[in-house]
Parts: C-alpha cells; structure tokens; sequence
C-alpha cells in the first residue's frame, strides 16, 4: 500500500437559470450534491421551489483529489443566490465560539422557519383563495401551498415546536399540526403516514421528519399541503416577514466581517460566463492507495 496526499482545491462556480436550477447545475458539470448542500445553507432565505429564469448563483466549495483525479467533495464554503435584485449571502464560519453558515450581517443562516416542509421538488399549487377544486368542481379557497413530492418523501417540521394534533380527517388525509409559539402554527396535510413518535403533546425540532407524502383525503397525487397560522388565521407563509434571528455578538463580528469581506471579494470575482478553479494550500491526512 502506497500513501497519498489528498489535496484540496477550491471550486468557483456560476449559473444563470435557463430552465431549472437542477438542469443549470447538471448542465455546468456540477455534483448533484452540492445542491443539497446549497438548499441547506440557504433554506431559510431562498424559497427553492420559487426559483425562475433569470436567477444566478454562485457556490464556493471543495473538491478533494489524489494524483489529480478527483475522489471526493469536500465543504460548501460559501453561497449566493440571486433573485428578484436581492442577493442571499450563506458564508460558512468558525471560531472558537461560532461554527455554521451566517448571512452577510453575522446573523445564523437558519432562522426560525424554513421555507419548505419538504426538500427541493417542485410546487404544485400555491396559496390560492379562488383555487378551482380538482375533486369537488367547484371554487374553493386553497389556503396552503402545495409541495408535489415521490410518495415517501420525508416530510420536515418547518421550526421547533409541540404537535397538537395527528390524526385523519376525509378531507386532509393523514395530518400533523404544530403550535410554534404564541403566534405561528403550521399543519401538514394528505401523508401517507406518521413518522415514529409523532403524536400529541411530542415536541419537535425544526427539521425532524414527522411524516411522510402520500395522498390521503382529497388529493389528486402525492404531495404535502402546507398550512401557515398566523394569530389563528391561514396567511400565505411565502409572504411573511418573519423576525431574523439576533448577529453573533459584538466582539465577534469585527472578525467575522474581515473573513466575510474575503469571501465577497472571491463571489464578486466570479466570471459570468465561465468557471474558475483554485488551489488551496491545505492538505488532508494521506489516503492508503494499492
């Protein structure tokens, strides 16, 4: 057995969406990976299943590589994406006292909500009050956002809370509802089942799978509707302006900003209409090769 240096380079990528982010990102020669690595250092600021042509991203991230061939990716190091003339900034940081992904001003990357119950598919059917029913013929109301998913596809809880109901009903199918605080609950309607332990009176973390997409009660094929409460009322949850969560403290931010303004300078750097590859100095520990 031989020992291998293992080295790192930096990979700079841009996009333009034509058609879909996926396809954009297959057609660039992009890891399908680093997709799910980008929805989860953005999910709390980019709506994925919004995405549209025109927006752009640019991804720092490594690749790991032996004798010049490429073994491995690496860490998502830094996020943009760009849609309607704002810019999502998600930079990863660690310091002896911070260590995720932070937005551009030092705040957490992940806020208190989510912006999808599921990971990236597509939408089906958005909040919509005068919704044509596909089952009962007739305009109703739908005050959810429906997320078209394979059946079985985890279902997420957008944010912490306790479960204040599972059960089934005709019309929702099987259903998980949550309260969030005193404000904000969420209900997720027509799994197929319930994740182990999801009853009453359980509480949940943001991200923990609580059921699964399945299309009981009046649904037409496998998806999740979505339902937001605000104050006891359905509002369009895309439409909130929910709080951000509080900077990183004072005495950190001075640092955190110097390495920020690092990144940024990479992410302006990025040439539109090509990709741009780096080196970087580290190494990782030898790898045994035959």
């Amino acid at each position: 057995m031989v020992e291998k240096e293992v080295e790192i380079c930096e990979e700079i990528v841009y996009g333009k969406i034509e058609s879909s982010l996926w396809g954009t990102l297959e057609a660039k020669g992009v890891n399908p990976n680093i997709i799910d690595l980008m929805e989860d250092a953005l999910s709390s600021s980019v709506d994925f299943y919004h995405t549209k042509k025109g927006d752009e991203f640019k991804l720092i991230y490594e690749n790991k590589y032996v004798d010049g061939q490429l073994t491995g990716m690496g860490r998502l190091l830094a996020a943009c994406y760009i849609n309607d003339n704002t810019a999502n900034y998600s930079i990863l940081y660690k310091s002896k006292d911070y260590e995720g992904y932070f937005d551009a001003e030092g705040r957490p990357a992940k806020k208190s909500f989510l912006k999808a119950p599921v990971r990236f598919t597509r939408i089906s059917s958005n909040y919509n009050l005068h919704r044509f029913h596909p089952i009962k013929g007739k305009t109703i109301p739908h005050l959810g956002t429906d997320y078209a998913a394979p059946y079985g596809t985890e279902i997420r809880a957008v944010s912490d809370g306790t479960i204040t109901a599972s059960s089934y009903t005709g019309g929702n199918g099987n259903f998980v509802k949550i309260k969030h605080d005193k404000v904000y609950d969420t209900q997720y309607l027509h799994m197929s089942r319930f994740a182990k332990g999801i009853r009453p009176g359980v509480r949940v973390k943001q991200g923990q799978t609580i059921g699964y997409v399945g299309a009981t009660g009046l649904a037409t094929g496998p998806h999740v509707c979505f339902r937001f409460w605000k104050n006891g009322v359905q509002v369009n949850h895309l439409k909130e302006k929910l709080p951000p969560p509080q900077p990183m403290n004072m005495k950190e931010l001075p640092n955190f900003f110097e390495y920020r303004d690092k990144i940024l300078l990479k992410l302006n750097d990025i040439q539109a209409e090509k990709n741009t590859f780096a080196s970087i100095s580290h190494k990782e520990s030898p790898v045994l090769k035959p």
